[in-house]
């Protein structure tokens, strides 16, 4: 078959639109990544020429030298190997239809079968370099050529469009082979992936808001910075800490003072509270690695979750926990970075989504910390009072009734303690006979850790 890709754009394109299937489907997912792959080739080369970003020089060289040596080449061959690859399945399927032996047919219709799983596989390798590629964009954003944002915007949407691409045909080739063993598996990865993608995309968002409140920006970022790290002292009460938030959000949104203070909202405020904004906000990276190892305390023996590194400007995050973990371990390195900018050398902290107290009180206070910047109270109460109608939600017959759509005694046994109806609160998915997303998942952080800022906030009555 013809190489595709040294076709003229215009005879690409139509290609695509003649209704064959090759190209198809596959092909278009590595076009997106190869269009993600290229942009971001663009951001690296024009920010390696400024002397500006200096520091960044080194993982943007690496950035693009793998992109060039790896990605675009890959993705390239997957280009052509998935036209080709299905271009067989299209054959196989039509010598088993056009076959009148129904024993041959059932033969033809095993390999045919067989081809489909060789097909299968392509857009799984092309959504791993998508993934991939969506990291190398963010990273362009965060530290690249800043009037190129545009371009590397466009990268990491690329790359999420050739990810999700990906997800959207290996989803219906498995249909074919449900309830087996193998497409079990298949699923699981695919599912996977999804989620990796779901999360890159709010990310993608968020750094749309963060452009647009740039924009919007009338204070002086350098004062508030100042202000942020000349604040440390040996011991934080509760309330020097709410201010340490206070001070970051506000550095993080870029509008006037107050704004977290007053209950005002918009509706990306949460995506905004993602802590690896204020981390660039502040001159760190935030990285997702793979494992970050393990350590022991006594006979414990606990996988690393958070890594902050002072020295480098870098907080590392494990792949290995779940997505609450990961948003909790992020501010709470992020409180680290605020509360205590003497932790020069490599601080880890095990597992944790707030749901636990912590007992040395530098991480105390970086819990504390957490939970204060992810469920800003002003915000919460807004949504709590939006969700429940009242403050504090004082357990009636009728209130239990609403919250649980039972009169089970064992239940409302449940409710009486202060603890169990905090829980019920932020898990909640209905109320009073109305669909709704639980206050948890609003927030991205677990259930025992907004059940507890419930408490704190004095929404749930004692």
């Amino acid at each position: 078959m013809q190489s595709l890709l040294d076709l003229s754009t215009n005879d690409l394109l139509a290609k695509f639109g003649m209704g064959g299937h090759a190209p198809g489907s596959g092909s278009a997912a590595a076009l997106k990544g190869l269009l993600a792959a290229e942009l971001i080739v663009t951001v690296g080369v024009l920010t390696l020429k400024k002397s500006k970003y200096l520091n960044h020089h080194p993982w943007i060289k690496d950035a693009v030298d793998r992109v060039q040596n790896h990605c675009i080449p890959t993705l390239k061959r997957l280009f052509q190997e998935d036209a080709d690859t299905f271009d067989g399945v299209i054959k196989a399927r039509i010598s088993r239809d056009n076959e009148p032996d129904p024993e041959v047919k059932a033969r033809l219709d095993v390999a045919a079968g067989e081809t489909l799983k060789e097909a299968t596989a392509i857009p799984f390798r092309i959504a791993d370099v998508c993934v991939e590629l969506i990291g190398y964009a963010a990273g362009m954003f965060d530290s690249g050529f800043r009037a190129a944002r545009g371009d590397s915007g466009a990268a990491f949407s690329a790359a999420i469009a050739g990810t999700l691409s990906a997800v959207f045909i290996i989803n219906l080739n498995l249909i074919k082979f449900n309830g087996t063993y193998w497409a079990r598996q298949q699923q699981k990865r695919c599912d996977e992936l999804q989620r990796k993608v779901s999360e890159q995309h709010q990310k993608a968002l968020a750094r749309i808001t963060y452009l647009r409140t740039e924009a919007l920006a009338d204070h002086d970022p350098t004062a508030l910075v100042g202000k942020i790290f000349t604040g440390s002292k040996a011991r934080y009460t509760r309330r020097d800490i709410d201010t340490r938030v206070a001070d970051v959000q506000r550095l993080v949104w870029g509008l006037r003072d107050g704004i977290w203070l007053d209950g005002q909202s918009s509706p990306d405020a949460v995506s905004l509270l993602d802590p690896e904004i204020a981390l660039r906000r502040l001159g760190y990276r935030l990285e997702e690695h793979d494992s970050l190892g393990v350590f022991r305390s006594g006979t414990d023996v606990f996988e690393v979750a958070g890594l902050l590194e002072s020295d480098i400007g870098r907080v590392r995050i494990s792949a290995q926990m779940n997505p609450n973990v990961r948003r909790f371990t992020a501010a709470h390195e992020l409180g680290h970075v605020v509360l205590h900018p003497h932790l020069l050398e490599a601080h880890r902290d095990r597992p944790l989504d707030g749901s636990t107290i912590s007992k040395a009180s530098i991480e105390l206070e970086a819990d504390r910390f957490a939970s204060s910047y992810l469920m800003p109270a002003n915000l919460v109460r807004t949504r709590f009072m939006k969700t429940f109608g009242s403050v504090p939600f004082v357990l009636s017959e009728e209130a239990a009734f609403a919250l649980v759509g039972t009169a089970s005694p064992k239940v409302h046994q449940v409710l009486r303690s202060r603890r169990g109806l905090a829980r019920t609160l932020a898990a909640a998915v209905s109320y009073n006979g109305q669909q709704l997303i639980s206050l948890a998942a609003q927030f991205k952080v677990s259930i025992e850790a907004l059940a507890i800022r419930l408490e704190e906030l004095g929404l749930v009555a004692p």
